[in-house]
């Protein structure tokens, strides 16, 4: 939200900023009609259920995963992906649609590694990248590539389920899986940098026919 609020200000689309602040405060003021108190409500009830500690199932997992080293690791690839976060932001301000829809794509990746606390439901936002990188291979190379995204689309439905179950089973959690928490963001993250290069050049590529 903030990145999107940022960029359109950066592109002076302030219609954007109206919508959403009017937004907010007529649905709110339509559900204070109802429920008045339900501002406070919803705060307290926020601050009891967000977890502070910052980045730490990433952490967990690496420990977790490396012995001696896995805390370091945890910690040393937070602070990067952070740094790559804000470097990548800080090149949308004022670029096109496609710099941004590719920055989206890449918070989302990113974000399970320097969030707070996270579960299942948000590796899944990941499905947006891929898809953003199925639509850069499919354009780039046309039929290849649509067979090589054919091939990677009916091994992620299994590969998904298997990797979930299969840890489950031996009593790891969902949250410090290391194929949904390291290896699934890792993969998607090489597949956004790959496409990056030519994604972001007219020439190379256009969102649109």
């Amino acid at each position: 939200v903030i990145l999107v609020l940022l960029w359109a200000g950066s592109q002076k689309r302030w219609a954007l900023h109206f919508w959403a602040i009017m937004t907010f405060l007529v649905t709110s003021g339509i559900g204070m009609i109802f429920f008045p108190s339900w501002p406070i409500d919803y705060f307290w009830a926020v601050l009891r259920n967000v977890d502070f500690n910052f980045g730490h199932l990433f952490v967990d997992t690496a420990t977790r995963w490396w012995p001696g080293v896995g805390e370091q690791v945890g910690w040393g690839g937070m602070i990067l992906a952070f740094i790559i976060l804000m470097i990548e932001w800080w090149l949308t301000w004022g670029k096109d649609e496609k710099r941004w829809i590719w920055t989206i794509s890449l918070t989302y990746v990113l974000a399970i590694w320097i969030g707070f606390g996270i579960n299942i439901d948000h590796v899944f936002f990941l499905l947006i990248s891929l898809a953003v990188i199925f639509m850069a291979w499919n354009r780039r190379w046309n039929r290849p590539g649509q067979i090589f995204i054919s091939i990677i689309m009916i091994l992620l439905l299994p590969g998904l389920w298997w990797a979930n179950t299969f840890f489950e089973q031996r009593g790891i959690s969902s949250e410090i899986n290391p194929i949904l928490m390291i290896a699934f963001p890792f993969s998607v993250l090489i597949g956004l940098y790959w496409i990056r290069w030519w994604f972001f050049r007219p020439e190379y590529l256009t969102l649109y026919d």
